[in-house]
């Protein structure tokens, strides 16, 4: 029998633990609470990591050290068992320094490196992530690729949860995991004797309120509201004394809010806020905004209240909940008349026009607009040195507008206006986050117009920040679009070194390893890729292409197969499935097949040629010339004429036949193995007259 991770439901805690203790199978290494109230993003996979950490390193110090990256990012409080040795400009600059966010996806990144630390494990062993329903999104995100991606016959998942689990989560489980109903466990209710329900409720706080079982939920509400104040004073006050991140995120707000100080319950969820806004956890930076907001007000506290509004506008906006975000601009511009604030709120309305997830809601005019709103405004801040930045990195937006519209001379214009600006108001060492920024963007502007020096640029911000993989990534793609490969490569290999594991670097790296035949580096590249995202077509098209090249047709059949599901008119899978029928001698169905694609791309060149060699194969010559025919209206390759002259020849069109092979060989390289084939043929004695 297949092993299987478990899924223990029970609407009691106790329950669920008990089951999971009580399974058979391999060793339990323990039980963590991944409530999001308790441990905040990766709380318990956090508690579970910091646990385990130090002997992982010790077996394999190699591998720990190839998601160093992920490590530290999904447990934070990892820093100083692991060394950090990849820090960059973005993770090392303070709060309001911060003009980099991390992109929605790099959590799923990070769940993969954990998915690939996890399979090497040494020894079968189980874990018990409990709570995963009421966990963080990015916590169930995770756990999704791990019930995925990890063995249960070496690391076996126990996943808790008191009710069905939300839909992608419970789809993985129901796939990959077997459901066990635990006994719905000790349903009394509050002890009627004073102590023992005193007891009852501090037992709730001091599991920080993650405890779902009713009669201890009961005991705590019942309790003087002052008596609950003090015990989660005093819970925030041990949680504290600890100084782990993973409370700070989750249980330290919670007492906070609960507690008996306003002051310290902003402090706290103000401390977790910024740590998820800058980590890229932005479902959980919504939540802890809007806690903050209820604390505060303009008029009362501005600076945190401006602090939580920009930052619940900045998530919701990179969460894609648009309307949303610019609600929250709207109330914002309503509650206050600080200059900083209507610029940032101007620049932010702007971007949310100009990068709406609905393409028909873009608006340029309209972002345009609030960009010079956010300029006016940045022009009345105090102090030259600050306005003039202000400036500069408002202007990047009407330089992004430009660059939308397809002007990118005038972007770039602001670009290199702005770099000038930030040397003449600047000392050479101070700000190299916002230097690095704008000639991060002057290279991409630069490689829009064909300018080798994006070359030069990238240089520049490697040399600044030479732990940030997304600059090696898009220098890689720079030297590929020259034909450097080798140094296409090398950037792409220190892109992966550098960040989470993510499906485009290894992508980009067998496409490039591809054309330097590489085929077997290169298919385990497209093997990794299709690990962490099974329906990215362009990996299946290709490495459905490179298995059908090294001869495993089996192989190239399971990938046409998954990839026509996705989409079944996608001419390149439908060529590639006719060449495996070819293959394997049904020229019927290869014909079928190199027609359909013809059908669904008819500027396909290859699905000509191919279709032509099919029809040549089963005797229909004129079939195949008129698909050559086509196809040298698409491109005038020799190869096709050579061919297209033999298939001439056949049918005793010779002088059409030495036409083709004569054009051919005028275009083909001295060198080319071609050649010979060419003049083999032009002197091979002809059978026939020209009809």
């Amino acid at each position: 029998m297949t092993p299987r991770h478990r899924w223990i439901i029970s609407q009691s805690t106790t329950s669920r633990h008990r089951e999971a203790t009580s399974m058979t199978g391999p060793p339990l290494i323990g039980i963590f609470d991944c409530h999001a109230r308790k441990g905040g993003p990766y709380g318990g996979v956090s508690e579970f990591l910091v646990q385990v950490a130090p002997r992982l390193r010790a077996a394999n110090p190699e591998l720990v050290g190839r998601h160093e990256i992920a490590l530290l990012s999904v447990a934070r409080d990892l820093r100083g068992m692991i060394p950090s040795r990849h820090e960059t400009l973005t993770s090392l600059a303070v709060s309001d320094a911060q003009i980099r966010f991390h992109p929605r996806v790099r959590t799923r990144h990070l769940a993969h490196g954990m998915a690939e630390l996890f399979r090497t494990w040494d020894a079968p062993a189980a874990v018990c992530f409990d709570n995963v329903d009421m966990a963080d999104p990015v916590t169930r995100e995770m756990l999704v690729v791990l019930l995925r991606r990890v063995d249960p016959a070496v690391l076996e998942l126990r996943i808790g949860t008191s009710t069905a689990a939300p839909v992608e989560l419970g789809e993985a489980l129901t796939t990959y995991a077997t459901r066990v109903d635990a006994p719905t466990g000790d349903e009394r209710g509050v002890p009627t004797d004073p102590d023992e329900a005193r007891a009852l409720a501090r037992t709730y706080v001091q599991h920080d309120g993650t405890r779902n079982d009713p009669a201890l939920r009961a005991a705590y509400w019942a309790a003087p509201a002052s008596e609950r104040a003090a015990w989660h004073d005093a819970r925030a006050e041990q949680l504290s004394a600890e100084d782990r991140w993973m409370w700070k995120l989750g249980a330290i707000p919670y007492h906070r809010e609960h507690g008996s100080s306003t002051t310290d319950a902003v402090s706290a969820l103000r401390t977790a806020m910024e740590y998820c806004l800058f980590s890229g956890y932005y479902e959980a930076t919504v939540d802890l905004c809007r806690r903050g907001l209820s604390l505060t007000t303009p008029d009362g506290d501005h600076a945190n209240w401006w602090a939580f509004t920009t930052s619940l506008g900045t998530s919701l906006g990179v969460l894609e909940r648009t309307d949303e975000a610019l609600a929250v601009y709207d109330e914002a511009r309503s509650s206050t008349i600080s200059p900083t604030a209507h610029m940032s709120a101007a620049y932010s309305t702007a971007m949310l026009h100009a990068r709406h997830p609905d393409r028909d809601r873009r608006d340029a005019t309209v972002a345009r607009a609030w960009v010079n709103q956010a300029i006016a405004f940045a022009g009345t801040l105090p102090g030259a040195k600050e306005r003039a930045i202000a400036v500069v990195f408002n202007d990047q937006g009407l330089a992004l507008l430009e660059t939308r519209a397809g002007d990118h001379e005038l972007a770039l214009l602001r670009v290199d206006r702005g770099l000038s600006t930030l040397d003449d108001e600047l000392e050479p060492d101070e700000r190299p986050l916002d230097r690095a920024r704008l000639w991060h963007n002057r290279s991409q502007l630069h490689v829009a117009l064909g300018d080798e020096r994006a070359l030069d640029d990238l240089n520049k911000v490697i040399e600044l920040d030479p732990h940030h993989g997304e600059y090696y990534f898009d220098r890689a793609a720079v030297h590929r679009r020259a034909g450097r490969l080798a140094e296409a490569i090398a950037d792409y290999t220190t892109a992966i070194k550098l960040s989470p594991p993510f499906p485009e670097a290894y992508y980009n790296r067998a496409d490039a390893l591809l054309a330097v035949g590489a085929s077997e580096r290169a298919l385990s590249d497209l093997d990794d890729t299709l690990v962490m995202d099974p329906s990215y077509l362009d990996a299946i098209v290709n490495r459905a292409s490179l298995r059908y090249d090294l001869e495993d047709m089996d192989g190239a059949g399971e990938d046409l197969t998954r990839g026509l599901r996705l989409d079944p008119d996608n001419p390149r899978l439908l060529c590639t499935s006719g060449l495996v029928a070819c293959a394997v001698g049904d020229l019927t169905e290869a014909e079928r097949l190199l027609t359909r694609a013809i059908d669904s791309d008819p500027e396909m060149s290859a699905a000509w040629v191919n279709r032509a060699t099919v029809r040549f194969d089963r005797g229909d010559a004129l079939g195949a010339i008129q698909d050559l025919d086509a196809a040298l209206k698409l491109a005038d390759d020799p190869v096709i004429r050579f061919n297209r002259g033999l298939a001439l020849k056949s049918v005793g069109r010779h002088t059409e036949a030495m036409n083709d092979f004569s054009s051919a060989l005028a275009n083909v390289d001295a060198t080319d193995p071609l050649v010979d084939e060419l003049r083999d043929a032009m002197t091979t004695n002809p059978k026939g007259t020209d009809a």
